[in-house]
């Protein structure tokens, strides 16, 4: 947190003026465009988070509803929430998953 800190203190006016020639340069149709995507990649960041955070509730609860023995979802919504919420992105930007893929691993 310190670090964030630091950050948005030392690179406020770089970021600033790098923001201020980011609106310039963008059309009407863009920025909407823009702040949809934006709320989109939001919303499945913050989804992914969360599932992160309460993935030991969801596996109890997963165990209880499919009657799986105690503690064999152990861990499993670590790798399922990011799994999940990576599937959902590449479903929402189906037209460009192939790319996505191939070179956007990270």
């Amino acid at each position: 947190m310190l670090t964030v800190a630091l950050s948005l203190i030392v690179w406020r006016p770089y970021v600033s003026e790098l923001d201020a020639m980011y609106k310039r340069s963008l059309t009407f149709l863009e920025k909407v465009a823009v702040d949809k995507k934006q709320k989109v990649n939001f919303v499945i960041f913050l989804g992914t988070i969360t599932m992160l955070i309460l993935h030991h509730q969801l596996e109890k609860f997963l165990e209880e509803i499919l009657s799986l023995p105690r503690g064999s979802m152990h861990n499993a919504m670590l790798l399922g929430a990011p799994l999940l919420w990576a599937s959902i992105g590449l479903l929402i930007e189906r037209h460009r998953a192939k790319e996505i893929v191939s070179t956007r691993v990270d």
